[in-house]
Parts: structure tokens; C-alpha cells; sequence
């Protein structure tokens, strides 16, 4: 045993025995050495009860260690396979319009637009949050409904073309004036009429053209008609390919009501359109529920509680909200 272990070793009492020894010169008798071979021993299971005791507290520390992992491992496992149906986003509730390098919050939920005169025609830019709609009047009197997420980009001043872009979905009542035909331009898809009323949704690459009253045709960016719409006739444009079809009208602009109504839609689906509105995230498990077809209404005006309660009884499953996330298991 060296002197730095003898020393780290000793207890109190040992010290001062050893202390008194070396203070007083005792001799190195025979009698002595017995004694210091007992003190010896003593020291080395001292030593060795230690050396069990951090083994013991090692021990300990690892199983502790190890159950904890456990139920980590056991708690992410369990929720390992949910699906983020749909992640809330920041700064929603707000409807901002941007002219040039201003960029101006709309306080109200509808705005109208005059005839800008003795200016430069300046291109304004409406920007509707997930979680509103919005209805617009432009200068030539036309209305504009904007759904919840819908852009609309528009000149202070018409030419001889009313010409509007939009993203997303919105419904217009065209004022009528057939010297200056009305446009909607959506990606490379344009909606031209004269004096209407109709709905576009644009809010995936293969618009939706729906006609209310009137009638529009819908060309290409080329300025060839892909179709011609006649009232409670709807058109999907797939690139330069279109879907015609007889609609019901009013399932499809029902939401301006505050209605949003699906018709064999899958659960998915309708998860991401309640979290948008409502700007919480969804998050599920790894259900073939998912994936099931149904039709649901629910009412945007009404708070998230009574949608997901009517959609768990139609979906036979369960829901639960947790601050600001919904549940579905």
C-alpha cells in the first residue's frame, strides 16, 4: 500500500493513532509490528468494503439508468408511428395587403377598393390567413369573396382588360361591363368572362371552375378555350386536359356561409381542413381510419370542440385536445 493510499484510507480514529505514534517516536518492536500488521489489515478491508460499496453505488446508478431508458424507449416506441396530420403556423388570424414595398395589416374583415385617378396603376396584393375569409370590393365594383389561405393580387386600376390574379379560393360577383372583359388568372389557367358569378379553387396545381350564373370560358395560357361553362357546370383543369361536370352550386360555395362541406372525402383530409381554420396542429396515430371516405359538414362560426365531437361520431374515433393540438387515436 503506498503512503497516498494509506492516508486517503484511514479513518479518524486510524489517523490519530498514527498521528500519536509518530509524535511520540515509537519504537518499531516486535509487539509493534503486530500492531501495525493489524492496522494494516484493518486499512485493507476498510479499503476493500469501499471499493464494494462504489461497485454497489455503480451498480445502482447503471440499473437506474437502464430502467429509465426503458421507459424511454418503451414511451417513444408507443407513439413512434403517429402522423403529423397538419402543423399550426405562426402569425395566423391576420390579413395583410402589400402595394409595392408597403405592407399594410387589414384590421377589418372586408375592404373596398376606389378608382385610383392621376396615379400610376400600382398592383396591390391581398393575403388572407387559414384561420378567416374576407370579402374585397374592387375599384370596378366587382365582389370578391376570398376563402381562408386565398391571395388576390390586383391593379388600383383597370384597363381594357380587368385582369385579377388569385391563388386559392375564392368566388366572384363580376360587375358588368362587356367593352372590358373580366379575368382571373390562375397559374397558367385563365377564367374570362363579362358579367357573372362563379368560384374558383386554386388551391392545388388542377384549378376548379365552378359557374353560378352567366358564363365563362376557360383558357390556356395560350388564349386557346379549353371549356366553355354554362350555370351549375363545373370544370377541374388537369394541364391542358378538363373535367366537366353537373354540380349542385350551393355544396360548393357554401362556404361563404361559414359551411365547409365534404363530399367523399378522406378523414385526412377533413383533419387538415379543421387545423388550418383553427390553426392547431393534428396529430394521429398510424390509423387505416385515415384513409376512410366520408361526408362531413361542420360549422366555422362554432368553436373546434363541437367539429371534432361530430367528426369522432362519424368516424368512430377517438379525439382529444391538449392545448393546442388535437388528438386522434
Amino acid at each position: 500500500m503506498s503512503t497516498e493510499e494509506f492516508n486517503e484510507e484511514m479513518s479518524p480514529e486510524v489517523e490519530q493513532i498514527v498521528t500519536e505514534a509518530l509524535l511520540n517516536n515509537i519504537d518499531r518492536s516486535e509487539e509493534s509490528q503486530r500492531e501495525w500488521n493489524r492496522l494494516a489489515k484493518r486499512l485493507s478491508k476498510q479499503k476493500r468494503r469501499r471499493y464494494i460499496i462504489n461497485i454497489m453505488r455503480s451498480a445502482a446508478c447503471i440499473a437506474l439508468v437502464a430502467a429509465v431508458s426503458v421507459l424511454v424507449w418503451r414511451y417513444v416506441d408507443k407513439y413512434k408511428d403517429d402522423v403529423v396530420v397538419y402543423t399550426a403556423k405562426a402569425n395566423q388570424g391576420t390579413v395583410v395587403m402589400t402595394a409595392g414595398n408597403k405592407t399594410v395589416i387589414v384590421e377589418k374583415d372586408s375592404l373596398t377598393e376606389t378608382v385610383a385617378k392621376n396615379k400610376e396603376i400600382e398592383w396591390k396584393t391581398i393575403t388572407v390567413p387559414s384561420t378567416k375569409d374576407f370579402h374585397l370590393h374592387l375599384p370596378d365594383g366587382s365582389k370578391v369573396w376570398l376563402n381562408a389561405g386565398a391571395e388576390l393580387s390586383y391593379p388600383t386600376r383597370f384597363g381594357k382588360r380587368r385582369e385579377v390574379r388569385l391563388k386559392g379560393e375564392a368566388y366572384f360577383q363580376v360587375a358588368p361591363d362587356a367593352a372590358h372583359p373580366f379575368v382571373v388568372t390562375t397559374g397558367n389557367i385563365a377564367t374570362r368572362v363579362v358579367g357573372t358569378e362563379f368560384n374558383i379553387d386554386a388551391t392545388d396545381a388542377s384549378p376548379r371552375i365552378t359557374l353560378v350564373s352567366g358564363r365563362v370560358d376557360v383558357d390556356n395560357a395560350e388564349g386557346i378555350v379549353l371549356a366553355s361553362l354554362l350555370p351549375n357546370e363545373s370544370a377541374v383543369v388537369s394541364r391542358d386536359t378538363v373535367f366537366k361536370t353537373e354540380v349542385d352550386v350551393e355544396n360548393i360555395i357554401c362556404w361563404r356561409d361559414g359551411i365547409e362541406l365534404f363530399e367523399d372525402d378522406s378523414l385526412e383530409n377533413i383533419l387538415v381542413s379543421i387545423g388550418s381554420w383553427y390553426n392547431m396542429s393534428v396529430v394521429s396515430r398510424d390509423i387505416p381510419e385515415l384513409n376512410n371516405r366520408y361526408h362531413f359538414v361542420y360549422d366555422r362560426r362554432k368553436n373546434v370542440e363541437e367539429a371534432v365531437n361530430m367528426l369522432s361520431t362519424i368516424a368512430n374515433i377517438k379525439v382529444n385536445i391538449e392545448k393546442n393540438t388535437i388528438f386522434v387515436d
